[in-house]
């Protein structure tokens, strides 16, 4: 699997993203709200050397490593309709992390 982060022709748009068998589309009806209105606050989440997310909690900054090895192809993850471009699921990725560890937490 490749991990390009972003499309290299476009900004993030609100289609780009499917979710997957997961409940989570809190998560993805927000990400597809930034995609659609703010891309540019969306690209601001990730930092691509080394792959790393921001978010925050109570103000503060937390930065949550996403380990390349774990960007899988499975159906149960929200993905890209672009080929090969890896921006939802890192950031879904990212966000079990930050709210505790577990995929199982967003549901």
């Amino acid at each position: 699997m490749s991990t390009n982060v972003w499309s290299l022709d476009r900004e993030p748009y609100h289609g780009d993203i499917v979710q997957g068998g997961l409940g989570n589309c809190f998560l993805i009806a927000s990400l597809q709200s930034l995609a659609s209105c703010q891309p540019q606050l969306l690209r601001s989440i990730i930092s691509v050397s080394p792959l790393t997310c921001f978010f925050y909690r109570q103000g503060q900054r937390i930065e949550i490593p996403v380990a390349i090895e774990l960007l899988k192809d499975e159906i149960q993850y929200c993905r890209s309709t672009v080929p090969d471009v890896q921006w939802p699921y890192i950031i879904e990725r990212a966000y079990s992390e930050f709210y505790g560890g577990r995929y199982d937490n967003l549901i």
